[in-house]
């Protein structure tokens, strides 16, 4: 089973060198990472190519030279080029160390009864960083409702970037037609998924305040997928299916 965790990246130099680590000590033969960088002016996209360096046959870094920017571009260019590599299992995570990659193992043991499994602040056993302000929270829980409103989601958290997918899941979703804006990407592809009637599965997850480095969520951002979610909604219609996975069991 070959395994690729996708890792967008935009100004993170300073998480790169934390992460990989962390990563490569799960111990999985079988993982490898790719580093999408959006070639930021910092130092980014050399720090990715002296840890690739580093780790031969491991990591990889792919330069998004003068292409669309953007988190859903990144993921849409990630996605291909993992499944061109033959990876079996795709992951999707943020580069701010936001996720915990010891919930890799935990996700992966469970996803042969799933198309695809959500790292989720919002099912039972989840949540966020005792640091989030009461607008955070507030601000996150209206847009998690707004999109389970109009598209008729039953998925806790359809913003989260913490997934884990079998290639299959990738393959039947249509990355080229998606529109590669920001967190919208992402409700899209879940959408997507759950419209063509795939298990989707939902990992309670710690999702923590980033330690390095500034958060490029704004609302600003947020503001623009509340308004990509009727483009959503025209496009497909409507269509859910979902389970909670949990340690000790499942619970539909």
């Amino acid at each position: 089973m070959n395994l690729t965790v996708v890792i967008p990246t935009y100004n993170e130099a300073e998480n790169l060198p934390v992460l990989i680590p962390r990563l490569l000590g799960l111990n999985i033969d079988q993982l490898k990472i790719l580093i999408v960088d959006d070639v930021y002016p910092d130092v980014t996209g050399r720090i990715a190519e002296e840890l690739s360096q580093a780790h031969p046959g491991r990591m990889q870094v792919l330069h998004r030279l003068g292409l669309e920017r953007g988190l859903g571009a990144a993921y849409i260019d990630g996605f291909r080029k993992a499944l061109s590599d033959e990876a079996d299992i795709i992951f999707g995570m943020d580069a701010d160390l936001s996720h915990d990659p010891a919930d890799i193992p935990r996700m992966l043991a469970q996803i042969s009864q799933y198309d695809m499994i959500v790292g989720s602040r919002y099912a039972p056993g989840g949540g966020v960083d005792g640091h989030w302000g009461w607008y955070r929270v507030f601000l996150s829980n209206c847009a998690q409702w707004y999109i389970q409103m109009m598209l008729g989601l039953k998925t806790r958290d359809a913003t989260s970037a913490f997934r884990c997918y079998k290639r299959t899941a990738l393959e039947q979703v249509n990355l080229v037609s998606m529109e590669p804006v920001g967190f919208s990407f992402l409700i899209e592809v879940l959408f997507s998924v759950e419209k063509l009637g795939l298990k989707v599965g939902e990992y309670p997850i710690r999702f923590r305040d980033r330690e390095r480095g500034q958060s490029k969520v704004s609302l600003r951002v947020i503001s623009s997928a509340m308004v990509n979610v009727l483009r959503i909604k025209k496009k497909f219609g409507r269509y859910s299916k979902v389970m909670i996975v949990k340690d000790n069991g499942l619970t539909n």
